[in-house]
């Protein structure tokens, strides 16, 4: 096995040192081992999962609001640099 391990490892460019291997090689039979098991599991009725949990994004709708004061509005009109008639373009965020 330690040939196997070690030819793997290079595949992975994954480097050892020789003291190294034999731990390694250990805790390696012990994932392969733990991933057969995942390999027996019956998943026939399982939906596939993009995201562990089922979230939507909740986005509110793009509505204009009026502004309530009237100077503070026009003082922001005057410091944008882009307008188009009431609304002020800002830059796209997306």
């Amino acid at each position: 096995m330690e040939k196997n391990f070690e030819r793997f490892a290079k595949l992975a460019k994954i480097y050892f040192e020789k003291e190294e291997i034999a731990d390694f090689e250990k805790d390696f039979l012990k994932i392969l081992e733990f991933v057969r098991k995942l390999e027996e599991l019956n998943l026939k009725d399982v939906k596939p999962l993009s995201h562990p949990l089922d979230l939507e994004n909740v986005e509110r709708e793009d509505k204009a609001k009026e502004f309530g004061d009237e100077k503070l509005k026009e003082k922001l009109k005057e410091s944008f640099c882009e307008k188009k008639g009431d609304f002020l373009k800002v830059k796209k965020i997306l």
